[in-house]
């Protein structure tokens, strides 16, 4: 935590709101006598708090505990990267297809020696009996694999289907789906489904997406209509995105913008969205200090 803070101020705030029971006085520290903070002014905050000078230093020791570089816990990592399982293609304007990549579904065949030792003479009635039951698993094996493939193709197709305004218009459009929509429409079970799309991604028009990100649930509107809680998201976060950080908006402020854009959501859903879901600090904690 802290990595994509703006200053260390935030840096530091973003780790102390992340440990359970950190000190409130450490935080409040931070929050509102910084510039002191930084100046080792410690008998200014302690008369500031009406506290004595060794709480505050109490508090500044468990501030020690935060890192000021968080990046470095992480810098030997090794990168993960993801390559597409399926591509999405327009085969025609307003019209896509599905392209399997054979990298997630390699083509498996039989070794056609193990074939011939049961044709051969000279081959025992012993070993014969083991060859084809083995054969008899591996090609029950290779039907598995086929049917997942198979599958996983209807499936992707399905959500094509379903969410063809996101493939046309972008990712603003995607609708509410749940998994058992798309069970519905490829007669199949809803465990079948997520067994299928679980850790697979896609290769779209608009970058590569995993396929759980399609299945989202959703916010009944005004007029009854449901909107896809991604869609809801990702309006809160470009909102926040172009606030002026000076002026933060408050929980309420963007509920009120978001109305503006025809969009209904309760000030709750707003707040529970940018903690839990975008993991953005409130307004009071992105204020920038000059």
């Amino acid at each position: 935590p802290g990595i994509g803070a703006r200053n260390l101020r935030e840096c530091l705030l973003i780790q102390a709101y992340r440990i359970p029971d950190f000190s409130p006085l450490a935080i409040e520290i931070l929050e509102k006598h910084y510039d002191a903070l930084k100046e080792l002014r410690y008998a200014n905050i302690a008369k500031s708090l009406g506290i004595t000078t060794e709480a505050v230093q109490i508090a500044i020791h468990e501030l020690s505990k935060l890192t000021p570089h968080p990046g470095t816990q992480i810098g030997d990592a090794p990168l993960q990267t993801i390559i597409p399982d399926m591509t999405i293609v327009e085969t025609k304007p307003g019209e896509f297809g599905v392209i399997m990549k054979n990298n997630s579904f390699p083509r498996l065949r039989i070794n056609s020696m193990y074939k011939m030792l049961l044709k051969n003479q000279s081959t025992s009635k012993e070993d014969k009996e083991y060859i084809r039951e083995k054969l008899n698993a591996a090609n029950t094996f290779i039907r598995s694999i086929d049917n997942r493939h198979s599958t996983m193709f209807l499936v992707m197709q399905a959500i094509v289907d379903r969410q063809h305004d996101f493939f046309t218009k972008g990712p603003e459009y995607l609708k509410p789906m749940i998994l058992q929509d798309i069970a519905d429409t490829v007669k199949r079970d809803p465990s079948t489904v997520n067994r299928v799309t679980n850790g697979k991604y896609v290769e779209t028009p608009y970058g590569v997406y995993e396929l759980k990100q399609f299945f989202t649930s959703s916010i009944t509107q005004k007029d009854g209509s449901e909107m896809s809680s991604a869609r809801i998201l990702d309006s809160i976060k470009t909102l926040i995105e172009g606030e002026d950080h000076k002026k933060p908006l408050s929980d309420q402020a963007i509920t009120d913008a978001l109305e503006k854009l025809g969009i209904h959501a309760a000030r709750r859903t707003v707040a529970k969205y940018r903690e839990e879901e975008l993991k953005i600090l409130p307004a009071r904690l992105r204020k920038t200090i000059s």
